[in-house]
């Protein structure tokens, strides 16, 4: 999964319900594991939190299931529309 998406995900999970986003796991089910560039917890949240206008605290948790590892990003409802920082606010004149 991209950054792009992963940070799109979670702003969609924001100003719906709130959910979990999982790394490491196929829409089937199959946990096929990680990419190495997202291992680092710390700087997975942080990366998000960087990426979400106003930034976002996620729980980010990194499980051991099958001999491989995937990420759990629990997100929170929000109270109001939250952006990332690739969207653009157009205005008319």
């Amino acid at each position: 999964m991209s950054d792009d998406i992963i940070i799109e995900t979670v702003v969609a999970l924001l100003n719906t319900e709130g959910g979990h986003l999982y790394l490491g796991i196929e829409d089937d089910g199959e946990i096929t594991g990680i990419h190495e560039s997202h291992r680092d917890i710390t700087k997975l949240a942080a990366f998000i939190a960087n990426r979400t206008i106003s930034p976002v605290t996620v729980r980010v948790v990194l499980i051991n299931a099958e001999d491989k590892r995937y990420v759990d990003i629990e997100v929170p409802k929000s109270r109001s529309i939250l952006l990332y920082q690739a969207a653009k606010i157009l205005r008319l004149k």
